[in-house]
């Protein structure tokens, strides 16, 4: 379980690893013999999904609910997570 921002950033490096690597045995291995990828790719596919569990679990990241109205992503180097300011 991701409990920080130190955290999550090391668990999305290791989903990067782990994909970089996933690829690479792809590229070495699946033209020769698909059923060994297959075999093989079993370990590399179950890790990723864990992390991006791991990922998806922490706060503020995830699915959106298929139910969701309306879904609104900020993005920027001007966006914060203090409280809004009181309308005058």
């Amino acid at each position: 379980m991701i409990r920080n921002e130190e955290q999550f950033t090391v668990v999305r490096e290791q989903l990067v690893h782990v994909e970089s690597a996933s690829a690479a045995h792809r590229r070495a291995v699946l033209q020769v013999n698909p059923r060994l990828y297959e075999v093989m790719s079993e370990s590399y596919v179950d890790t990723v999904q864990q992390l991006r569990a791991q990922i998806d679990g922490y706060p503020g990241i995830g699915s959106v609910p298929g139910d969701a109205d309306l879904v609104i992503a900020l993005e920027g180097d001007r966006v914060s997570p203090r409280k809004p300011r009181p309308q005058s």
